[in-house]
Order: structure tokens, then C-alpha cells, then sequence
């Protein structure tokens, strides 16, 4: 499920549950049956209906015509079993998995190769640039340390990715942000992290995303990681992010990092649609050209 769309409620169990409960307080046609016999009969239809309404246990509880209370067990039972995440006052429908990096860096590996090539192509000679973590910028550290590149170039990164592609490369200075390892990404985050960011202005700063929309940001797992590249983008002149066209208009996580405009996106390929809402919002758009055909699979950054 992508956060785009309305949430996937699990209400054909809520609605057999609070049905079962209103028969068994006398209302006709009622039933004494209020335990296992109710709550298989509901497990029978799990598929969920899209809702956008109001997802509060006061909505919830009028929707289905039954207490507060009953709502509250039904959603901590649900949320026992996965199928959504109970917060105050109501509930959300289940994150989606990040994949790990790992399992990012072969995907789509022709794209994100032409995407790195085409954000390489725009650095100069002295530039001050932050890599961020993310397959997609892993790629430009490839581009980087096998192709021509700007004399005198200084990289921070927080990526241990990138430390290993450029550790040791010719005209480039190398600096790493320090801070807390997170594994799923290969990222330093934290006040470390943030305290280094400050000692630099970046001339560019390339970005990766879980997820890119031109109003909202760009959309991550965690907050630490959006702290960090609000944090990087308003101390940078130029910001790119770079992102496989998969991640163009997707809101998988609940955390944005809000991106001070102007700042662009470089992707392998966008429809004309796509190309527009960016366009409208005040964010450039760069399809890069592609020197080899398309891979097959995977999404980026």
C-alpha cells in the first residue's frame, strides 16, 4: 500500500463484530454470540475496502453504530495482527516495508547509471558536494570515480557506500559525516552527522528518496533521515535529487523533509503527466538520456 492512495481498513471484520454485538444486547434478530463464532465469520472477508474518511475512533465508532470501547478492541486486535498501527485516538494503515539497500543496489541498475551520469554531468571544478545515502547516489559515486571529473572536488557523505566507492580517488576530497549507523540504508545520521553538515555550504547536494513529490518533499522512513536533508538542502546552493521514475508521486513512509525551492529531480523517464504536476509545483524535471536499454525491475534511490 502507498500512503497515495486512502488507507485499506480492514472494515468488513468492524462491521460484523459491531453487528454482532448490537443483536447480542436484545435489538431484534439478535444473537448471543459474541466471541470466536463473530470474529471467524468476519476473518472470512479480509479484503478491505479504500476509505478516506475519518479514521478516529469517535468516526469509526458512529460509522459502525458501536461503542468507543468496542472500536478500541477491535483496533487493538487488528493492530496485534498487523494489519494496521494503532496510534492516539485512532489508527493508520500498516508502512511498507524499506527495502534494504542491499537489495536496491542491482535494481534498475541501466537507469540509475544513466540518472548518475546526467547529475555528474553538471558539476565544476572546486565544487563542495554532499552525497546522500541511496542506490541512486551510489551510482553518480560510480560515475565519479570511473569517469572524468571536475579537478579539485571535495564529497561529505554520509554514505558508507560512497566512502568505499571513493575512498582513495584521485582529486577528490573525502569527508565522512560520522554519526549513528542505520543498516537498512548504509546511512551516518544523528547530531553528529547534523554537527559536521553545519561546518560546510555545499555548492550541490545530491539526494535520494524513498519517495518524491513536488509539494510534499521527499518522503523517508525515518525522521532522522529528513532531519538530516532539510538540514543539508539549506546549507546547499543547488539541490538535485536523484530518483528512478518508480519513486515520482509515491508516499510510502509518514516522514517528509521539506525542500526549499528551487531544487530538481533527474530521472530516467517521466510521462507528461508526471513532467507537469512537477513543473506546476516550481521543481525542474530532468530526463536523463539513456546510453543502454532499460533493466528490468527494481525502483531507485
Amino acid at each position: 500500500m502507498r500512503c497515495s492512495r486512502p488507507p485499506r481498513w480492514p472494515t468488513a471484520r468492524l462491521s460484523a463484530r459491531g453487528r454482532t454485538r448490537r443483536r447480542s444486547r436484545g435489538e431484534p434478530g439478535g444473537t448471543q454470540t459474541d466471541g470466536p463464532a463473530a470474529r471467524g465469520t468476519s476473518r472470512d472477508h479480509p479484503r478491505a475496502r479504500e476509505r478516506g474518511a475519518d479514521t478516529s475512533v469517535t468516526g469509526l465508532s458512529q460509522e459502525f453504530d458501536v461503542t468507543a470501547s468496542t472500536i478500541r478492541r477491535d483496533l487493538a486486535q487488528l493492530n496485534q495482527e498487523g494489519l494496521l498501527v494503532r496510534v492516539l485516538g485512532g489508527a493508520l494503515a500498516p508502512i511498507e516495508r524499506e527495502p534494504s539497500l542491499n537489495e536496491r543496489l542491482g535494481a534498475a541498475y541501466a537507469e540509475k547509471r544513466a540518472i548518475a551520469r546526467c547529475a555528474v554531468a553538471s558539476l565544476e571544478e572546486n565544487d563542495v558536494l554532499y552525497l546522500d545515502a541511496g542506490s541512486t547516489v551510489a551510482a553518480a559515486a560510480e560515475e565519479l570515480r570511473s569517469a572524468r571529473r571536475p579537478a579539485g572536488l571535495t564529497v561529505v557523505t554520509t554514505s558508507v557506500a560512497v566512502l568505499e566507492i571513493l575512498g582513495g580517488v584521485d582529486q577528490v576530497t573525502l569527508y565522512c559525516t560520522g554519526g549513528l549507523f542505520r543498516s537498512t540504508s548504509g546511512a551516518l545520521l544523528g547530531a553528529q552527522a547534523e554537527a559536521m553538515v553545519r561546518s560546510f555550504h555545499f555548492d550541490r547536494a545530491f539526494f535520494g528518496a524513498d519517495g518524491v513529490d513536488p509539494k510534499l518533499g521527499l518522503c523517508e522512513a525515518e525522521l532522522s533521515q529528513t532531519a538530516l536533508k532539510e538540514l543539508v538542502a539549506s546549507r546547499s546552493t543547488h539541490v538535485t535529487v536523484l530518483a528512478h521514475s518508480a519513486k515520482l508521486l509515491t508516499r510510502p513512509f509518514p516522514y517528509w523533509a521539506t525542500l526549499p525551492t528551487p531544487w530538481q529531480v533527474v530521472t530516467e523517464a517521466a510521462s507528461p503527466e508526471v513532467t507537469a504536476r512537477f513543473h506546476e509545483a516550481g521543481v525542474g524535471l530532468v530526463e536523463a538520456v539513456q546510453r543502454v536499454a532499460p533493466s528490468a525491475g527494481g525502483s531507485a534511490a
